[in-house]
C-alpha cells in the first residue's frame, strides 16, 4: 500500500518450494511514505520479510506444498488492501488476505500499516483442483469480488463473494461492511478441459460474463442472466440470477492456453484474442448479428502459454512462447479478415 507495484511468484512443480512474494523498492526522496515517479527513485524488489519463513515465503503455515499454475491479486474482503489467490493443481486453490494494522484508527491501511498476509492459505470450496488460471471481477453486481477458475479434466467454477449482514459487530444494515465478509460460495458450470479463463461483458448488458479457452475443445462463453426488479434497466445487486446456457465461440477446436477480451476492432463490443498450440486466433464479436468471425493471428506457429492485449498500436499482441525449452516473449501484428473496418488508432511497431 506504498503506490509502488509488487509481484507474486507461484510455485509450479511441487518440488516443496513456497509461493513468494516479492514488494517494489524505492527511496523516499520525497519523504512522503508513498512512491511518487517524479520524485523518488524506483530501486527494483525485495522480498516480503518474514521472520517465521524464508524471506518472500507465501503462507508460512501451510502444512502441504502446492503445484501453483495461476495467481492473481485483487481486495476479496472489502477492507481496501490487495489479497492473493493461488490456483493449484492436484491441490485446493487458497488465498491470503492481506493484513495490516489500523494505527491511524481511521479504518483505512495507510501506508506504513500493511504487515504481511495471513500465515495460513484458505482452501476454495471445491476441493481438489486443476486450475490453470484465474479470473477476477464483480460478476453479480454486489460489489465483491468474485473469482472464475479454468479447470483441466473437471467443471469450469465460479465463486461468488459472500458476505454475513451484521457480522463482526457491525449494525444489520444491508450495507456491506468489510467485517461481514464470509468467503465464497461455490457454483459449478459444465464439465470440461480448461486452460484459460476471462471475464468481460460480451452483450453489452453491464454484466460480467464468462469465456473459457478449452484444450482439444471448441472454446465457449457463458451470458450472465438477471432481473431487472427495479425497471431500471440496470443490474443492482441482487438481480443477478446466474449464467445461461454454455454457447460454443466458432466450432473449430484447438489446444488453447490462455484467452483474453479486448474491444480490437473498435466497434465497442470485446472480441476474444486465444493463445493456442500452433495458429492463434482472434474471434471478432458480432454482436446483436450474432455469432463470431475468427481470424488467425500472423507470425510463427508455436506454443504460446500466455496471451494479452496492448495499446501500443492497433492490431498487435504480446505473446509469450516457448520453443526448446527457452521462454521469449513477441509482440506481432494480426490480419483482420476483409469484411471489418480497420480500426482508427494509429498502426505502428510495439517492441
Amino acid at each position: 500500500m506504498d503506490g509502488c507495484l509488487d509481484v507474486v511468484i507461484g510455485n509450479d512443480d511441487a518440488d516443496g518450494d513456497p509461493d513468494r512474494v516479492f514488494l517494489g523498492v524505492f527511496s523516499d526522496d520525497n519523504s512522503s511514505g508513498v512512491f511518487e515517479g517524479g520524485f523518488d527513485t524506483w530501486q527494483g524488489f525485495a522480498p516480503l520479510s518474514n521472520p517465521l519463513a524464508t524471506p518472500g515465503e507465501l503462507g508460512v503455515n501451510d502444512t502441504q506444498a502446492d503445484d501453483t499454475r495461476a495467481v492473481a491479486i485483487a481486495d476479496l474482503n472489502g477492507d481496501g488492501v490487495p489479497d492473493i489467490i493461488t490456483g493449484n493443481y492436484g491441490k485446493p486453490n487458497k488465498y491470503y488476505l492481506g493484513t495490516w494494522t489500523d494505527g491511524n484508527g481511521d479504518g483505512i491501511c495507510q501506508p506504513g500499516e500493511w504487515t504481511g498476509f495471513t500465515a495460513t492459505g484458505v482452501d476454495f470450496p471445491d476441493g481438489d483442483s486443476n486450475t490453470y488460471d484465474i479470473a477476477v471481477g464483480d460478476i453479480d453486481k454486489d460489489g465483491l469480488m468474485d473469482v472464475a477458475t479454468a479447470d483441466q479434466g473437471q467443471k469450469d467454477n465460479v465463486f461468488l463473494g459472500a458476505w454475513v449482514d451484521g457480522q463482526g459487530g457491525n449494525p444489520a444494515d444491508g450495507v456491506f461492511q468489510p467485517g461481514e465478509w464470509n468467503g465464497f460460495i461455490w457454483n459449478e458450470l459444465n464439465w470440461g478441459a480448461s486452460r484459460g479463463v476471462a471475464l468481460g461483458d460480451l452483450n453489452g448488458d453491464g454484466v460480467l460474463d464468462v469465456v473459457y479457452g478449452k484444450w482439444n475443445q471448441t472454446n465457449v462463453y457463458y451470458l450472465s442472466q438477471w432481473d431487472d426488479v427495479n425497471l431500471n434497466g440496470v443490474c443492482d445487486p441482487g438481480e443477478w440470477t446466474g449464467f445461461g446456457n454454455r454457447t460454443d465461440i466458432g466450432s473449430d477446436t484447438h489446444e488453447t492456453h490462455d484467452v483474453a477480451l479486448a474491444d480490437i476492432d473498435a466497434d465497442g463490443d470485446l472480441d476474444l484474442v486465444v493463445g493456442n498450440v500452433g495458429t492463434n486466433y482472434v474471434y471478432f464479436n458480432n454482436g446483436s448479428a450474432g455469432g463470431w468471425a475468427s481470424s488467425q493471428i500472423t507470425g510463427d506457429t508455436e506454443e504460446t502459454y500466455a496471451i494479452g492485449v496492448t495499446e501500443l498500436g492497433a492490431w498487435m499482441i504480446c505473446r509469450r512462447t516457448r520453443r526448446a525449452g527457452s521462454s521469449r516473449y513477441r509482440r506481432r501484428p494480426f490480419s483482420r479478415p476483409s469484411s471489418r473496418r480497420v480500426c482508427p488508432r494509429a498502426r505502428g511497431r510495439c517492441g
